[in-house]
């Protein structure tokens, strides 16, 4: 959650100008398929340490129906969808089967395991979603509203993100003193 929320924020308000960079003006699609795919990413990482929870504790079975209802999904959405709306259509039927299946593997992870969704919403992604959340709309402003323009501009823009993302981390309690000594210990360590 620390860097998934992050990395996909960024995505989402940062996917236009970095797709104009790389490939010039016109592949605004490039730029949405990117921002709709990380949400679905986002939503589908997130069930990561669950998979492994349930794994860990001999209940691989439910990560495996959550995965063929995602394969099964994302094959009977993407024909209905794509007929329908085209190539936004594949996009948003891969999206939805991710963000279906992931919420389904959610449901019976809580259930099985007996840890409350509350506790992992409020303890482990709430603070990290309003710290990127707050930390986008400060760069928001700065990329709509200064002229930034080129690779420099967007790095620079960035690099706010980032630190602002880290600060608000670190003054909503999230990162603490322990877990930065921990960073910085890790950090440290030498090859031999």
């Amino acid at each position: 959650a620390t860097l998934s929320f992050p990395l996909t924020v960024g995505l989402l308000l940062f996917a236009h100008p970095f797709v104009d960079l790389w490939l010039g003006p016109g592949y605004s699609r490039v730029a949405f398929t990117l921002q709709i795919l990380s949400l679905g990413y986002l939503v589908n990482i997130l069930s990561g340490p669950g998979f492994s929870i349930l794994n860990g504790t001999g209940r691989p079975q439910y990560g495996v129906y959550s995965s063929l209802l995602a394969a099964f999904l994302n094959l009977i959405l993407g024909l209905i969808l794509v007929t329908q709306f085209g190539y936004y259509g594949v996009v948003m039927g891969t999206f939805l089967s991710m963000v279906i299946a992931a919420g389904f593997f959610k449901w019976v992870f809580h259930r099985v395991s007996g840890i409350p969704w509350d506790i992992t919403f409020r303890q482990i992604f709430l603070p990290p979603f309003l710290s990127a959340s707050t930390a986008a709309g400060l760069c928001a402003l700065l990329l709509y509203n200064l002229p930034v323009g080129g690779l420099f501009g967007l790095a620079s823009i960035i690099s706010v993100f980032g630190v602002a993302y880290l600060l608000l981390l670190i003054l909503c309690g999230y990162i603490r003193k322990e877990d930065s000594t921990r960073l910085w210990q890790a950090l440290a360590i030498k090859p031999r």
